[in-house]
């Protein structure tokens, strides 16, 4: 199995908040343990509005994250459209 292809995406919300989501990357809790997929997301609000959390974003998260978060965005805005998550990757266990 071929490890997947890096990639990267930029969205724009609101004109303000610009995120690029990228990778994966594989990583493991510890050496030998099972391993998993993270894709790095940043980015920047543009300090638009006065906020807490004003200012640059660079975070590592699994693709289960972003499941639960577009699961809370269908709850939250019932009939917007929420474009959905591309397939899930799996990280090849074998040795061959």
């Amino acid at each position: 199995m071929e490890e997947p292809k890096q990639s990267s995406k930029v969205f724009t919300f609101l004109g303000k908040i610009v995120l690029t989501v990228s990778g994966p990357e594989v990583r493991e809790e510890y050496a030998g343990a099972k391993q998993y997929y993270v894709y790095t997301i940043q980015g920047s609000d543009n300090k638009g509005t006065p906020s807490c959390y004003s200012g640059p974003i660079d975070i590592k998260r699994r693709y289960s994250d972003f499941t639960t978060f577009r699961n809370l965005l269908i709850k939250r805005w019932p009939g917007v459209y929420i474009p959905s998550l591309p397939t899930k990757i799996k990280v090849n266990y074998s040795d061959d």
